[in-house]
């Protein structure tokens, strides 16, 4: 989640897209409550008609516009907005940023490798 700009949730379970420019959420109709992992992937251009995908192990679920309201606040994975307690309850693991968007096919890509062993990351709280 980067505040006034964009995030990815989970709304009761369901994946959501969340632009802090027009102040809309975005559902993608995915429930992901279901104990299992998932691979979760965002691709984002900013302000272009249909420059951010979603996709939800391996399959594009979610097409939309978002558009940077500001870049002031830091990524945060696992954490809501800062100073509240909404947190991730549940493992992320191998979480990966890169400086492009990344094509459908680099996605599936990421997805049939699978991650192999699970490692866990405890983390009450990041700072800058």
């Amino acid at each position: 989640m980067k505040r006034g700009a964009y995030g990815l949730f989970l709304q009761n379970g369901v994946l959501v897209a969340h632009d802090w420019g027009s102040g809309q959420t975005r559902s993608t109709g995915v429930n992901l409550a279901d104990g299992q992992l998932h691979h979760v992937a965002m691709t984002f251009q900013s302000g272009i008609n249909g420059g951010t995908t979603i996709y939800a192990d391996g399959l594009q679920v979610l097409t939309t516009t978002i558009t940077v309201l500001n870049q002031v606040q830091a990524l945060a994975i696992g954490a809501g907005d800062p100073g509240t307690i909404q947190f991730f309850n549940g493992t992320i693991d191998e979480a990966k940023l890169s400086n492009r968007a990344l094509t459908s096919g680099e996605i599936q890509a990421n997805f049939n490798a699978g991650g192999g062993e699970i490692r866990r990351l405890s983390v009450s709280r990041v700072t800058r």
